[in-house]
């Protein structure tokens, strides 16, 4: 049995987990709770919702004090989509599922859902004293009357619910939240996790984790963007240089460790400019080719900076870049001028042939 149950579910965006479970549980953990997160939640649900009562019936018990639901990876073409690439599939007996009401708004499809509320009364039957979260980017703002939920976390929760958790477990009564009416809890007064060293932060996988060594993880690298894009509302936004980037001993024991334990080498780097400054990819370039194994990852990159600091599209490439997202919003100038993105497409298409066919990314990334 656990203390405390996440529900956790996958994406085909790069084909890796939410890491943001794990965070949590690495904290809690570190407290001495017993955390356990269960993958394909939305996923089986949906179409074997067996597995998740399975589930319950092992981890949840009297002494869960919570179960927590993820809703950054809450789609069902994406779990659907990864195991069919793992050849999964044909183990899975599926209930018929109408696919019509996931197309709008499949979040709310899910919660409202009969089968999720009856998965939540399964829950409280077995854990008296449980509270129902949900959490993640897509978490709803508010709950309604309805809802089988007790509460919603938003933001960066990496104080906040450490700190819920030990409310839950008589050990912080001065505990602060907003109470909604109908008796409903929201949890927002440190979406951005104030004061919280991000540059120390790590996430420690355990064997119960069931990491497997061709999986590719997401590791936070530095959290927040230099830019203040018009289009963009990120709460982290027009953070300096390198303010939150993670210390490199701290990178370089979780590089190491996931790689001597599980034999993890692929990542995703979670990191919305990953480019943005020269200084800090020479700091990347130094640890991960100081590395005694070859990391390969996926990061989000802007091209034009590239283009601006030529040596980095060889660092990268030494680094172990294997997939680059750009954010190339448009090839329209006035659309891109209006949105303070003022380089003309002309310039995007002459960087992106650079790249590929002059400093060598073609069949490489």
């Amino acid at each position: 049995m656990a203390q405390i149950v996440i529900f956790n579910d996958m994406t085909t965006l790069a084909w890796s987990r939410s890491s943001g479970p794990y965070r949590l549980a690495t904290e809690l953990r570190k407290q001495g709770y017993i955390v356990q997160v269960i993958e394909f939640f939305w996923f089986n649900a949906a179409f074997a919702p067996e597995r998740v009562i399975e589930a319950i019936e092992r981890f949840v018990g009297p002494e869960t004090l919570l179960v927590g639901f993820s809703t950054t990876f809450i789609r069902l073409d994406a779990s659907f989509s990864i195991l069919g690439k793992m050849n999964l599939l044909e183990r899975f007996r599926f209930n018929q599922v109408d696919p019509n009401i996931y197309q709008n708004d499949p979040q709310t499809a899910f919660l409202n859902a009969d089968y999720f509320s009856d998965i939540c009364g399964r829950i409280r039957a077995r854990a008296p004293r449980v509270k129902l979260v949900i959490g993640g980017t897509r978490a709803p703002a508010t709950l309604e009357d309805r809802s089988p939920l007790d509460i919603t976390v938003h933001g960066y929760a990496d104080q906040s619910f450490l700190r819920l958790v030990r409310y839950l477990d008589g050990k912080n009564p001065f505990f602060q939240y907003t109470a909604l009416p109908n008796g409903k809890v929201v949890l927002n007064d440190d979406v951005k996790a104030e004061g919280f060293d991000v540059n120390e932060a790590y996430i420690q996988w355990e064997d119960q984790d069931c990491l497997f060594p061709e999986e590719q993880l997401v590791i936070e690298i530095s959290r927040g963007c230099i830019f203040r894009c018009t289009f963009c509302s990120f709460p982290l936004n027009g953070k300096s240089k390198n303010d939150f980037l993670k210390h490199k001993k701290v990178l370089d024991w979780e590089f190491r460790r996931n790689y001597d334990r599980y034999g993890v080498s692929r990542y995703f780097f979670s990191d919305d400019t990953y480019n943005d400054s020269p200084e800090k990819m020479t700091y990347m370039h130094e640890l991960l080719t100081s590395l005694p194994f070859k990391v390969k990852f996926r990061a989000y990159l802007r091209q034009d900076l590239i283009y601006a600091h030529r040596q980095e599209a060889h660092q990268l490439l030494e680094s172990g870049l294997e997939t680059a997202f750009f954010g190339i919003e448009s090839l329209n100038y006035e659309n891109l001028k209006l949105i303070g993105k003022g380089i003309r497409p002309e310039k995007t298409l002459q960087n992106l042939h650079w790249l590929r066919d002059t400093v060598g990314w073609k069949e490489k990334v």
